[in-house]
C-alpha cells in the first residue's frame, strides 16, 4: 500500500561510487510513497553523476505521476556545481530561489 510521503536526506560528497546505491533507494522510494522530499540541508558537494541520478528519478517520477520535491538549504560547492551546470542561474539566490530554479530546470528537461 502507498504512503503519502516521505523524505530522504542526502549527506557528505556523493559522487559516481554512491550513484547505483542511491538510484536503488529513489527506486524502491518510489514504489512506496506518491511524493519523495529530497532533503539537500547535509549534502556537501556532488559530481555529474548525482545529477543524472536525480533527473533519473523525476524522469521516473511523473512516469508513475508521483512527485519530488527538493527541500532545504544549499551549501556553496552545491551552488557552484548547480552554477556551473546550468541548473541555476546565480550562486547569490536565496536557498529557496536554488531549489525552485533547481526543480524547474529538472522538470522542464524530464
Amino acid at each position: 500500500m502507498e504512503s503519502d510521503t516521505t523524505t530522504i536526506k542526502l549527506t557528505g560528497d556523493l559522487s559516481i561510487s554512491d550513484a547505483a546505491d542511491l538510484k536503488s533507494k529513489f527506486l524502491l522510494l518510489l514504489q512506496e510513497y506518491n511524493t519523495i522530499n529530497i532533503d539537500m540541508s547535509g549534502l556537501e558537494d556532488f559530481d555529474a553523476a548525482i545529477i543524472q541520478i536525480l533527473f533519473a528519478t523525476c524522469i521516473q517520477a511523473k512516469k508513475e505521476k508521483k512527485n519530488i520535491e527538493f527541500k532545504g538549504s544549499v551549501v556553496q560547492p552545491v551552488r557552484r556545481k548547480m552554477f556551473l551546470s546550468g541548473l541555476i542561474d546565480s550562486m547569490e539566490l536565496t536557498d529557496e530561489a536554488v531549489l525552485q530554479q533547481f526543480t524547474r530546470k529538472i522538470r522542464v528537461a524530464t
